[in-house]
């Protein structure tokens, strides 16, 4: 029995702790991939690689930089268990504050529509200080992505989604038909090839494949949830679920799947 647990234990630990690695490594690769001296010639040159690809890129490797830094804090790996509580709390107010998106929302709306006006365009390609600001703004606007992603519903998820594809394809078409290039450093038929991969690339079926991916990685959550709680075996401020059977009932760490016997935990713990 010992070996068994110990064996549930470790493998706990690979999958958590592999997971942490693989997100953090990949946020970091994308991130020097995007900063590297061919990036930044490739974005001067090429529309489409700077709205797209380049704007992605930095977004999505904050997400998940922001979810295995996240691991870290929790498995109190860089702070101490007083800070991890700080954290916890924090958390917690942020993601009250952020029913149904209504802060992450506004503020990614209000990072991408800024950066996509033509004159502040221009100014990005004529000032380092400029580029290098709407690069840390891009990775602001991936971290409320990710704020996002844990703090409102799959079918909220889906919608917000739906409405940024729904920009893009307004966008793609405007791109298409526009007669006058509007951001200068780019020739006219630049912005028509920048609007056809924006408007025709399917970008609702990315959509709907990213909901997927982000919230069965990130999200993780059961259908029943009773309460955060710290896991007595893996240490972490994770999810409980209560579990019924025919014989006995207990709580579920979604972690580590640590049982947890649900009597003596509620004398201890106010559900």
């Amino acid at each position: 029995m010992a070996n068994k647990n110990t064996k549930k234990e470790i493998d706990a630990y690979v999958h958590h702790y592999g997971h942490t690695i693989l997100f953090l490594s990949t946020g970091t690769i994308l991130s020097l991939i995007f900063l590297t001296p061919w990036a930044e010639q490739l974005q001067n040159t090429n529309l489409a690689f700077h709205m797209l690809l380049e704007h992605a890129g930095f977004v999505t490797s904050s997400i998940f930089l922001s979810y295995g830094v996240e691991n870290l804090i929790k498995a109190r790996k860089i702070v101490s268990k007083k800070q991890v509580y700080r954290y916890s709390r924090l958390i917690s107010y942020i993601l009250k504050l952020n029913v149904h998106g209504r802060l992450s929302v506004p503020l990614i709306i209000i990072i991408f529509g800024y950066w996509h006006i033509p004159e502040n365009w221009v100014l990005v390609a004529q000032s380092t200080l400029m580029h290098d600001l709407m690069h840390l703004s891009f990775i602001i606007a991936g971290i409320f992505f990710y704020i996002d992603i844990k703090s409102v519903s799959k079918h909220e998820l889906f919608f917000h989604t739906f409405l940024a594809m729904g920009a893009m394809v307004v966008t793609g078409i405007i791109l298409i038909y526009i007669p006058n290039n509007i951001f200068i450093i780019y020739p006219l038929q630049q912005h028509h090839d920048a609007g056809i991969i924006m408007s025709f690339s399917h970008p609702l079926i990315f959509g709907l494949l990213l909901i997927y991916i982000i919230s069965y990685v990130l999200q993780q959550e059961p259908k029943s949830v009773t309460l955060n709680s710290t896991c007595n075996r893996c240490g972490e401020i994770s999810k409980h679920i209560q579990i019924t059977g025919k014989e006995e009932r207990y709580l579920l760490c979604v972690k580590c799947k640590n049982k947890v016997n649900l009597i003596p935990f509620i004398k201890n713990h106010k559900l």
